[in-house]
């Protein structure tokens, strides 16, 4: 709890769908194929639009300079804009960070409020790195265990404030175990697993709901660049991730979330 001001809570029940914006498996390809795949963005599109749910994308702000067509890709399929850092490295710094908001702000005419890590990899100085760079909250943190990259099972599962102001959005676990509710976790271990885990423990009223367009989107050339451990995760329901989006939208809609941007979010605990 050390560097935390305050907890916030709220008993109205919100979820937040978020998509980052990002190489092909994150840096792990060096690639975006994806964009190329007009089928399957074309089909994403349509089933976010059918289900009338508003997306927030958090966006590795290089892209935008490197593949143009980015920027009409989630205005597609996105209403609300965020920072994902300026290149996806796992370097945290000023470069990363400032960089980010001002590409950004070229493009959006507006800064950024919201910043997201990559990979959940952060530290109390790294708050103070988007503080500095004018960056009003983030929604970096997983209040889980990843072996090599974070130990946050004592961090709060719902939002909080800095000791500097930033507020804290974390990503959405179900509630005892500490497990990640996101796409690519509900992919690998199946609905009827996830159901059961979520009706035995139940979520946070505030969910935010990670994912990435390799979620969503299969792409063969890109997959087969990945390491034998890597296709192992994300082979399972490789071509279900559509499906499996409907069915946890569906999901939260019958346990009765509300669905909400991460602007309308922060507005919210900001004025509280």
């Amino acid at each position: 709890m050390d560097n935390i001001s305050k907890i916030l809570n709220t008993t109205d029940r919100l979820a937040c769908i978020t998509i980052d914006v990002e190489m092909d498996y994150g840096s792990r390809t060096g690639e975006f194929n994806i964009l190329n795949d007009d089928s399957q963005l074309r089909s994403l599109k349509q089933t976010i639009a059918q289900h009338n749910v508003p997306i927030t994308a958090f966006i590795t702000t290089d892209l935008i300079e490197k593949f143009p067509r980015t920027l009409s890709l989630i205005r597609d399929i996105a209403c609300d804009f965020h920072s994902h850092s300026h290149t996806h490295k796992n370097v945290n710094n000023p470069y990363e960070t400032s960089r980010s908001a001002d590409v950004f702000e070229k493009y959006f005419n507006r800064r950024p409020l919201g910043y997201r890590f990559p990979q959940g990899v952060f530290n109390y100085k790294d708050i103070e790195l988007i503080k500095s760079a004018g960056y009003r909250f983030s929604s970096s943190l997983f209040p889980s265990i990843r072996p090599g990259k974070f130990y946050n099972i004592r961090k709060p599962a719902i939002p909080f404030l800095y000791k500097n102001g930033i507020l804290e959005l974390p990503f959405a676990v179900i509630n005892t175990l500490r497990t990640v509710f996101s796409l690519s976790y509900a992919k690998i271990y199946g609905l009827g697993l996830t159901r059961v885990l979520i009706n035995r423990f139940g979520l946070p009223n505030i969910v935010v709901f990670d994912s990435h367009l390799h979620d969503y989107i299969y792409n063969e050339k890109s997959f087969n660049k990945l390491t034998l451990p890597y296709k192992l995760a994300w082979g399972i329901n490789k071509r279900q991730g559509v499906s499996c989006f409907e069915a946890i939208i569906n999901m939260l809609k019958q346990e009765g979330y509300v669905f909400t941007t991460m602007t309308n979010l922060f507005d919210r605990f900001e004025k509280s």
